[in-house]
């Protein structure tokens, strides 16, 4: 298993729904979790929010991977 927590970058207290390979998946701040290793699309439903392809691995639910999309 693998786990990341996604935020908006510089909007840290914004709750949005979490993009996986554009499937919602959880919302933002909150602990994410994954299948096994490897790369994903990750966004977030906010307005202007970039898809970003990020390589998920060697994560635990104490020290998940911490994506921050940017928005325009």
């Amino acid at each position: 298993m693998e786990y990341i927590i996604v935020k908006v970058k510089d909007q840290p207290n914004v709750d949005a729904g979490v993009l996986i390979n554009g499937q919602t998946n959880g919302r933002t701040g909150v602990l994410l979790t994954l299948g096994g290793p490897g790369w994903i699309l990750v966004s977030v439903d906010w307005p202007g929010a970039k898809e970003q392809e990020v390589e998920v691995k060697n994560t635990t639910p104490l020290h998940p991977m911490n994506v921050d999309i940017q928005c325009e």
